[in-house]
């Protein structure tokens, strides 16, 4: 298959601004970051972890170890997106819900639906350390130390 660009998303890597990410207007609403990738991951045993942005989800894919991450590209999921995060949560052994802890209840509601379809004992919520409000912001041993945890799941 061809690959093709769809989008495009930058992050600062400063403190002191406001706007902290920006990203492509145009990228279509089913767009999962990184989903060929997670794919082969959770087939070969992974644990799937889904993450809100793509920095996130490279920051998970870079130092962790055992797991498979997917960025959703922000809160609202559609039907279809849904429908792409399920076939590969099927598969995997297990599924870390770790959104940014600014949108606990996005957490929950993508938790509570991927339950519904998916073994629900398999779906958990992944706790930040304290401090934390971003996985893009996570060290790289915080992020390992996370990753170990999940691995005994």
């Amino acid at each position: 298959s061809e690959e093709e660009i769809v989008g495009w998303t930058s992050r600062t890597i400063r403190s002191d601004v406001s706007l902290r990410y920006k990203a492509n207007p145009e990228l279509p609403r089913d767009v999962l970051f990184n989903e060929d990738v997670a794919r082969l991951q959770v087939e070969e045993g992974d644990v799937l972890v889904l993450t809100e942005g793509p920095m996130d989800a490279m920051k998970i894919a870079m130092y962790g170890e055992g797991c498979a991450a997917v960025a959703l590209l922000g809160v609202a999921v559609s039907k279809e997106k849904f429908s792409r995060v399920v076939k590969i949560a099927a598969a995997a052994r297990a599924v870390i819900c770790l959104l940014d802890q600014d949108i606990l209840s996005s957490n929950l509601r993508l938790m509570s639906q991927l339950e519904e379809v998916v073994r629900g004992e398999r779906v958990k919520i992944g706790r930040l350390p304290v401090g934390a409000k971003d996985p893009g912001d996570l060290t790289q041993s915080q992020v390992q130390e996370l990753t170990r945890e999940w691995g005994h799941i």
